[in-house]
This record gives structure tokens, C-alpha cells and sequence, in this order.
């Protein structure tokens, strides 16, 4: 009986700790991960579409974001300037 309380302990811890395992693959995975090429070569094949994907939905650089805040600010101005004279 021991034995069996032991069995069916052991196959609950085990159960629950691979239940809780949790997979974090991205939503758009890199094709050329995996692949037996050099990735740059890669990249400009195979995974040519997926870097322009990556490229396009990368967050704005730095430099480009001062560069829309700046030109607002000048409209801004304009504005504020027209509306007062």
C-alpha cells in the first residue's frame, strides 16, 4: 500500500511540473534560425520578407522620433503665432 501511495505521489509531482511549462515562441519566428546556411545568406533569400517584417514593425530610432517631435513643435508654433497676430 506504501508503495503504491508512493507510485501515485511520485506521478503527481511529475504530472504537474511538466503542466506547467510554458512555450514562448515568438509570433513571427526567424526562418533562418534553424537553417544549415549562413544566416546572412539566409536573409537575403529564404528570410528576405521576414526581415522587411521585422523592419517595418520595429519601433521608431531615436533620431527619427526627435525629428517628429521637432517638426510638431514648428507646427505647433506656426499655430500659436498665426492665432496671436
Amino acid at each position: 500500500m506504501i508503495k503504491l501511495f508512493s507510485v501515485l505521489m511520485l506521478l503527481f509531482f511529475v504530472g504537474s511540473a511538466q503542466a506547467h511549462i510554458v512555450n514562448h515562441e515568438p509570433k513571427d519566428p526567424d526562418p533562418c534560425l534553424n537553417l544549415a546556411i549562413p544566416y546572412d545568406l539566409c536573409l537575403q533569400t529564404i528570410g528576405k520578407e521576414w526581415l522587411e517584417r521585422q523592419k517595418k514593425n520595429a519601433p521608431p530610432t531615436l533620431e527619427s522620433r526627435i525629428k517628429q517631435l521637432e517638426e510638431k513643435i514648428k507646427k505647433l508654433e506656426k499655430e500659436l503665432d498665426s492665432k496671436t497676430s
